[in-house]
């Protein structure tokens, strides 16, 4: 009850902030191109993955029509809650919304309590406060299944951290029928297992966790004759597997030069690479003399150098920076935060990195819970930091929620 206390503000908040941004402000302002006028409705949390879900939920999966996106593709446990709440008379987007947000406040409340029980009290709130601000937290508020799998992969964690095997197999189990990244589990409970000499209980429990995936490529056998109907079904969004090398060196010369090619975007603005070193070397420099400066100033400096750093480097920045500052930060904090989540963040992290075109990394990452520990680790550290970092991540939280309802993409 006190972890729920505590992250109640800051997630009520944070769904207020989505709020506002989708149907307050949106609707009033002129169609962007790409994008459109959204309309002041609830369809407006309803776009993308999201009429997939619902597709799901009302009539079930469908699997080899030529030329079409396969419902397949998208794990089974988010739409099959809807499903239920369905049979109860709720419409799709209600429900599917209610088991969203109402799961994330639930992550929030179990990853609060479980680092604070076991660990500290830092760790815990500012970890929790990097969750929930986050810009790609916004998926947590729409119909989407971040939420759901953040919950079910946080329990997962905390169970075998406790040494609940028997819980952590089932929340795992649900996990890996929640999302492919819930397939790391599986072999990061298994090398835990292995390196802190556990009994077989840990091994069984780390095997368990794959029992969600397993009869779901059970079912698309027996459907759709394919064991792996939804790795094939991939297609229309990744054409191979694999590390698309050469698709993260563009989203490095993207976030480095802009969002065009390297010979035009030289000739258009040469100077783009000597800012962002600038505002790195601001940032640099506020960090070493912050206390010689009044808070408030610092703060201040803070905050609008952290948005001309977004500015500049702008959505691909922002994904590669889930991607490799967190794996950065699991090395760096791995001494000081659960060893389960360290190992679940690496082997989920390979699994992004292995899904070919990086497409929505930045999304896949933070739905890994390691990745927002990582960094509420770092903020615990230089807390002078914190403010500002939330307070910037909010605002660029509110312009994703804008985004989302204008219909454009977010990666």
């Amino acid at each position: 009850m006190n972890s729920l206390r505590s992250v109640f503000p800051q997630w009520l908040a944070s769904r207020l902030v989505v709020a506002l941004a989708m149907f307050g402000l949106a609707p009033l302002l002129r169609a962007p191109h790409p994008g459109i006028q959204p309309p002041l409705s609830w369809e407006i949390l309803t776009w993308w993955d999201s009429l997939n879900f619902i597709a799901i939920a009302e009539h079930g999966y469908n699997y080899g029509l030529d030329g079409q996106e396969h419902t397949i593709a998208f794990f089974p446990l988010y739409p099959l809650g809807i499903w239920l709440l369905g049979q109860l008379g709720l419409p799709a987007w209600l429900g599917g919304a209610l088991i969203n947000n109402l799961a994330f406040l639930g992550a929030l409340t179990v990853l609060h309590g479980w680092l604070r029980e076991r660990y500290s009290e830092t760790l815990a709130r500012w970890s929790c406060g990097f969750l929930t601000w986050c810009p790609y937290g916004v998926f947590t508020t729409v119909v989407y299944s971040e939420g759901l799998y953040l919950l079910v992969s946080t329990l997962a964690l905390r169970a075998f951290d406790q040494g609940r095997y028997s819980w952590a197999a089932l929340w795992g189990a649900l996990a890996s029928a929640a999302r492919p990244t819930g397939l790391a589990l599986v072999p990061a409970l298994l090398t835990v297992a292995w390196r802190q000499k556990l009994g077989w209980p840990a091994y069984l429990s780390g095997l368990g966790t794959s029992l969600g995936v397993v009869l779901f490529s059970l079912y698309c056998q027996v459907h759709f004759g394919d064991y792996l109907a939804f790795v094939h079904a991939q297609t229309p969004w990744r054409s191979t597997l694999g590390i698309d090398w050469l698709g993260w060196v563009r989203l490095g010369a993207e976030a480095s030069l802009g969002e065009k090619t390297w010979q035009l975007y030289l000739q258009e603005n040469p100077l783009h690479l000597p800012l962002g070193g600038l505002l790195a070397l601001g940032l640099y420099a506020l960090g070493r003399c912050h206390r010689r400066l009044p808070h408030v100033t610092h703060q201040g400096l803070g905050l609008l150098l952290g948005l001309g750093v977004w500015l500049w480097g702008s959505d691909p920045l922002i994904q590669l920076t889930m991607v490799f500052g967190s794996g950065v930060l699991l090395w760096r904090s791995r001494r000081e935060v659960p060893g389960v989540v360290v190992a679940y963040g690496y082997w989920a992290l390979a699994l992004v990195l292995a899904a070919g075109h990086p497409v929505s990394v930045g999304r896949f990452s933070y739905g890994v819970v390691s990745c927002s520990l990582a960094f509420g680790w770092w903020l615990g550290r230089h807390r002078f930091w914190g403010r500002p970092a939330l307070l910037g991540l909010g605002l660029v939280l509110a312009l994703f929620g804008l985004r989302f309802a204008e219909h454009r993409f977010i990666g």
